[in-house]
C-alpha cells in the first residue's frame, strides 16, 4: 500500500485557493449568463418593434418586396435569439458543473478542518496486480491525467503512464 502524507495546514490552504479560483470562475459565467440574457432582452425588444413595424408597413399598402425583406430581417431576429437561448442553455450547464466543482472544494476544505487535530492526514491506496494489470493502470492514467482531478489533494495531473504505475 502505498501512503501518502499530507500536512492538514498545507492542505488546507491548498483547498481554499482552488476554491476561491473556482468561485471565481464561476463568477465570470455567471456575469457572462448576465450579459447573453441582456442581449436576448435586447432582441426581444427588438422582435417586438419588428412586429410592430410590419403590421404598419402592411397597414400602410407598401410594395410586396418591402414587406418581404421586413420578414427576412424578422426571421433572422427569431434565429438570433434561438442562437442566444442556445448559447445561455450551454452556459447555464457550465454554471451548474462550476457549482459542483466548488460544492466538492467546500467538502474537502470541511473534511481537512475536521482532521487538524490529527495536524496530518494519511491517505492509503491499494492497488494490487497493478503491474500485470495494464487496463487498470490505463484507466487510473486516464483519470489521473485529468486536471483538477487529484489537485484537491495536491497532485498534479499525471504526464504519462509510468508516473501513473509507478504510484
Amino acid at each position: 500500500m502505498k501512503k501518502f502524507k499530507f500536512t492538514l495546514e498545507s492542505l488546507k490552504k491548498y483547498n481554499e485557493q482552488i476554491l476561491d479560483s473556482e468561485k471565481n470562475t464561476l463568477g465570470r459565467l455567471r456575469a457572462e449568463y448576465a450579459d447573453m440574457q441582456k442581449a436576448l432582452e435586447a432582441k426581444e425588444l427588438e422582435y417586438e418593434q419588428a412586429i410592430e413595424k410590419l403590421e404598419e408597413l402592411m397597414k400602410s399598402g407598401t410594395n410586396v418586396m418591402r414587406v418581404s425583406l421586413h420578414k427576412r430581417y424578422i426571421a433572422s431576429l427569431q434565429q438570433d435569439m434561438y442562437r442566444i437561448k442556445a448559447e445561455m442553455a450551454a452556459k447555464d450547464e457550465e454554471i451548474q458543473k462550476q457549482l459542483y466543482i466548488a460544492e466538492v472544494g467546500i467538502f474537502f476544505v470541511i473534511c481537512a478542518y475536521f482532521f487538524t487535530k490529527e495536524k496530518t492526514l494519511n491517505i492509503g491506496i491499494k492497488i494490487e496486480n497493478m503491474d500485470t494489470n495494464l487496463h487498470a493502470g490505463n484507466d487510473f492514467y486516464e483519470y489521473a491525467k485529468v486536471d483538477g482531478v487529484g489537485q484537491m489533494a495536491g497532485w498534479l495531473p499525471h504526464k504519462n503512464k509510468e508516473e501513473s504505475l509507478s504510484i
